[in-house]
């Protein structure tokens, strides 16, 4: 049996305590307490990885300590081990899930389960010095900020440079004939998103080449493709001229052919300029059958027939086939002067990072791939400093090609060595196109991984009557698609929707064997998007209304929309019928809590902190000064108020504009105040302590930053489906489920080389439907049927994040005979409604199923009244903000571990200076963890003002003495993992203390741990190191040695076991 193991896991399904399963069982078959230290658990966003981290130290918690709620897993685990052919009894697993749990919490540091981004940038940091770079990068996640800046940097280089200039005229032109703005900055970043990409990531290095073998590539296919639009154009108009000589000469019109001239009208479009004219169904008719240019009753139907059979037929299918040829040189040169800025931006990108020594983290997964590629993969994925014997992945249908490709190389060490290792996804629920996921991934790596593939087909999270309306809407939602597919797009392509939506991994059994829950559907029928949008908001309130009367309470309910302006829009309108429903008002039905009411800029507290920071930095910023007096009227501070904060420490004089403008007294600001001084001290140990880079950094990021709603909080929540994802409500509304299901805002397509017509290996086309008619007819039909899946996955996530209740506002077509016409996943509820068990009305356009369920306040107690103490639910504890007075005179010195040595040391002579000369040095080998970074240290003291510049040369001399004279090189060349100055929490004496070993350094096998002395050796130093080496051997680190390096003397000490 292959040892590679493939979940199908439908929503709902019990993923999580799947992959816990897995996880434990790997664990405990292990005869190795750090056996965690070699599974690598990769998902894709932060909270999946505590949600996965919390699971497993919560059921190896259960296991250990004999709780009540532990018994199932426990049976479910004695059942997989019993698969394994290695059973275990009930003591022998306990025993060893606490040996394990003990083990972990001691060295959690090592518990690989991370994001997939988090664990490529690991082994990227880990491969520094081969990337030619330092480890240190800056990691910059805000790609909208890079690229707004390299887009800026790059139209400013137009008057330098002929190449940029030429390719922004071309583009100005472009927009003006086409009579659209001609300020192009702004659409210049829309599509140099396009660069993150995975085509153009895996494509660019092909097209640089290209480049540099022929700098005027562009230029030239531009020519080329213009020379063939102006022969295209000669065409159309010397064709319909004759088609008009041969209408004069045998005496006939336009109107005296099929619907009044339509295939006469067709050459006339394409001879006047539109180019796109319709290829409709009769003249493709008109292509085939003479009989199809006129009308059976027309008197001259037989002059008309042949004139068609002996010109004009011939003359159509050669026009169609001149059409395709102008369509494709349009849409191949549409975009060249935007791929020509686009390579310059580009390559203004990368030299801002080597400027900045910032890595991109969209970048992360190409660079790897580049490094796996055609090298020892095995042997990068070791420089992270541990042998992964097993890959768990996590939410594998949102993988990309590049992830996947990387991942691929380390899993084919592990399938050679026969190791297990773990895949879950669920291609219904992937919904991170845009991100560069692709599901086609998880459906084809069973058979090239030769896995063991399961379904996971029990659903434990919703009521039966909502498991069995999605089992049955969902495979005719499918049938529907697939029709369409077949119809508009060609049976040639591969349908998506029955391999996806197969009723062998879509329908799912019910946990439950009552028959609960509730599910409705209600059409709006208003044509008016003016009164459909009203009509949706009323429906939105009736339906919190029936909730209301039927017992769910408000913190029940969560509204998902497609967008973030569909909850806009209703928490407005919901706030302001308050007045009108006085008692929804009171018990907070009509309070929307989304992400967006909890950004810092909603925080009054917050923008009055801002505002005045703004007048500090500028006093003559009137307008500034105008909105702080508008938000705190009549309280503003007057005099030199601000002259004398302006020297003030940042951290410092937010606290003292808290007590200026007595922000205490504002209610409920004190969770956004935290976030704030959070954000204010990341920033400044990041980024310089500049007032007007603050205020940058707060318009550019900052601001829009939102904190936890906390379970405190009452009222209705609000998000997008996207949000959604991963999380479940005891009921679900969901208004404006209407959107379209083709591509919106016409995408940009990445397409490769066209053999005959151009060979760069990389062209953006901007989608549209005339696409259909040219050489990239594969990419339009390829991306239509991707755009159909992502929104029937859509609405598979959002229908299965319900409980108990699923209420379903939708848009009424009164015209939908067929498949044919769909065009909105509305369309799809209104054509499935026969299908589905349940009463549909066809009056009030209103279906339902099920009973309407009330609260789930029982389950909420049963969870607080657990035994386990990782599942109980806390009770909500309200922290206040507070801030102290800032005194300027009593500044603490906040430099270094050593910092009040630094300041209380004689400078001028003895003790004194030997002191601080010892500080100096341990401050220098804190920050030395390689040979290669002695100077950069030496430089950051310098910055400091603690080494004088003209001492540079003398304390590299030194230490590098001391390292070679000493014998420690292997302590600085990259063969450990070194740990300065990491704290060590332990209880002493019934208090929590610290303790801080000046270096340890771990290996697989082995612990050293070092302590520099820089002075005469001490009884004391053999304690204080032995004190450390116990400590580390507590926490299960192997093979611990003490060293005492007494670096002015050239000696190691080795310490002995107490």
């Amino acid at each position: 049996m292959s040892q590679i193991k493939i979940y199908k896991a439908s929503a709902g399904s019990g993923k999580t305590y799947t992959l816990a399963l897995e996880y434990i069982r790997e664990l405990l078959l292990s005869h190795s307490e750090d056996h965690y230290r070699h599974v690598l658990a990769v998902t894709f966003t932060k909270d999946a990885t505590g949600e996965m981290k919390d699971r497993i130290l919560s059921e190896l918690y259960g296991l250990a300590f004999t709780t009540v709620d532990s018994a199932g897993f426990l049976a479910s685990l004695q059942t997989a081990l019993q698969a394994s052919g290695y059973p275990l009894t009930d003591q022998q697993i306990r025993s060893r899930a606490e040996r394990i749990l003990h083990a972990i919490l001691h060295d959690y540091s090592r518990l690989n389960i991370t994001t997939i981004d988090s664990f490529f940038q690991k082994v990227l940091r880990n491969l520094a010095r081969e990337l030619g770079t330092g480890s240190k990068f800056n990691l910059e996640m805000n790609t909208e900020k890079a690229l707004s800046e390299a887009v800026h940097a790059t139209i400013e280089k137009a008057n330098q440079n002929k190449q940029i200039l030429e390719w922004l005229t071309t583009y100005i032109e472009h927009k003006m004939d086409e009579d659209r703005n001609w300020r192009i900055e702004q659409e210049i970043f829309s599509f140099s998103h396009c660069m993150y990409n995975e085509f153009f990531q895996e494509h660019e290095k092909e097209l640089r080449k290209q480049i540099q073998e022929n700098p005027n590539v562009f230029q030239e296919l531009k020519q080329r493709q213009n020379e063939i639009k102006k022969v295209c154009k000669a065409f159309f108009i010397d064709t319909y001229q004759h088609i008009q000589s041969l209408l004069n000469a045998s005496n006939l019109t336009a109107e005296d052919f099929i619907r009044k001239g339509l295939p006469i009208d067709f050459f006339r479009k394409l001879a006047t300029g539109n180019y796109a004219a319709e290829v409709s169904q009769t003249i493709l008719n008109c292509c085939e059958e003479a009989a199809c240019w006129t009308s059976k009753t027309n008197k001259r139907r037989a002059e008309i027939e042949q004139l068609a059979d002996s010109k004009l037929m011939s003359l159509l299918r050669e026009t169609l086939d001149v059409q395709k040829q102008m369509l494709t040189s349009q849409m191949i040169v549409g975009n060249l002067h935007q791929l020509g800025l686009i390579w310059d931006i580009s390559k203004e990108i990368n030299m801002q990072n080597a400027e900045n020594n910032r890595f991109m983290l969209s970048d992360t997964a190409r660079f790897l791939h580049e490094m796996i590629d055609d090298s020892d993969a095995p042997f990068i994925y070791e420089k992270i400093g541990s042998d992964i014997r097993h890959v768990m992945i996590d939410e594998f249908q949102d993988t990309s090609r590049l992830q996947w490709q990387n991942f691929k190389a380390l899993l084919s060490n592990i399938i050679a060595t026969d190791r297990f290792s773990l895949i879950v996804g669920d291609v219904k629920q992937s919904i991170y196109r845009w991100r560069n996921g692709d599901w086609r991934i998880l459906n084809s790596i069973g058979p090239e991984l030769h896995a063991e593939e399961k379904t996971l087909g029990t659903n434990y999270r919703s009521d039966k009557t909502i498991v069995e309306f999605n089992n049955t809407f969902f495979l005719s939602a499918a049938g529907l698609l697939n029709q369409l597919h077949n119809q508009r797009l060609g049976e040639t392509l591969p349908s998506p929707f029955l391999s996806t939506y197969n009723a062998e991994e879509l329908v799912q059994a019910s946990i439950q064997k009552a028959i609960t829950g509730y599910v409705s559907i209600d059409f709006a029928e208003a044509e008016e998007d003016t009164n459909y949008s009203e009509a949706m908001k009323r429906s939105v309130l009736e339906q919190i209304l029936k909730l209301y009367e039927n017992g769910v309470p408000a913190n029940e309910i969560c509204i998902l929309t497609r967008k973030n302006d569909g909850i806009i829009h209703l928490a407005d309108y919901l706030s302001s019928m308050k007045d009108d429903y006085p008692e929804l008002a009171r018990q907070h039905y009509l309070d929307v809590i989304s992400d967006e009411a909890f950004q810092l800029k909603s925080s009054m507290a917050v923008n009055i902190i801002i505002e005045a920071l703004k007048v500090i930095a500028e006093p003559e910023d009137v307008v500034a000064a105008a909105v702080l007096e508008s938000l705190t009227p009549g309280s503003s501070p007057q005099g030199r108020w601000k002259e004398d904060r302006l020297k003030m420490p940042l951290f410092e004089l937010i606290g003292d504009l808290y007590r200026q403008f007595r922000l205490e007294e504002l209610e409920g600001q004190s969770a956004y105040l935290f976030a704030l001084y959070d954000s204010v001290a990341k920033y400044l140990n990041e980024k310089p302590a500049d007032l007007s880079c603050f205020l940058q950094y707060w318009d550019d990021e900052l601001q829009t930053k939102t904190i936890p709603a906390g379970s405190s909080v009452s009222g209705i929540r609000a998000m997008t489906i996207h949000k959604s994802k991963g999380l479940q409500f005891p009921t679900v509304i969901i208004p404006y489920c209407d959107w379209k299901i083709d591509p919106q805002f016409n995408p940009t397509l990445w397409c490769g080389a066209k053999e005959g017509l151009y060979n760069l290996a990389l062209l953006p086309v901007d989608y549209n439907k005339t696409m259909a008619d040219t050489i990239f007819a594969p990419e339009y039909k390829d991306e239509t049927a991707q755009s159909w899946l992502d929104n029937l996955n859509l609405l598979y996530v959002g229908f299965t994040r319900a409980e108990k209740n699923l209420l379903i506002l939708g848009k009424h077509k009164k015209n939908l005979p067929d498949f044919s016409n769909i065009r909105t996943v509305s369309d799809l509820l209104q054509l499935a409604i026969p299908s589905l068990a349940g009463v549909w009305d066809e009056e009030t356009k209103h279906f339902e199923t099920g009973r309407l369920a009330a609260s789930l306040k029982q389950d909420v107690g049963a969870a607080k009244d657990s035994d386990h103490p990782l599942k109980q639910i806390p009770a909500s504890k309200e922290v206040i903000f507070a801030s102290e007075a800032f005194h300027a005179g009593k500044s603490i010195f906040k430099q270094s571990n050593q910092s009040r040595e630094f300041v209380n040391a004689n400078l001028s002579q003895g003790e004194g200076a030997k002191r601080l000369y010892g500080n100096i040095m341990h401050t220098l080998f804190e920050q030395i963890t390689h040979i290669d970074r002695i100077d950069p240290a030496i430089d950051n003291l310098i910055v400091q003002g603690l080494i004088h510049p003209n001492e540079k040369a003398e304390y590299a001399g030194k230490i590098r003495s001391a390292i070679r004279e000493s014998q420690v090189e292997s302590w600085f060349n990259g063969q450990y993992t070194s740990y300065q100055e990491h704290s060590i929490i332990m209880e002493e004496d019934g208090e929590i203390v610290s303790k801080r070993p000046d270096r340890v350094l771990l290996s697989d096998n082995e612990t050293i741990v070092i302590d520099y002395k820089f002075g005469k050796e001490h009884a004391s130093h053999q304690k204080q190191v032995g004190q450390y080496m116990d400590l580390l051997q507590t926490m299960h680190y192997p093979n611990v040695a003490g060293m005492i390096w007494y670096v002015e003397e050239g000696r190691v000490v080795p310490v002995g076991k107490n």
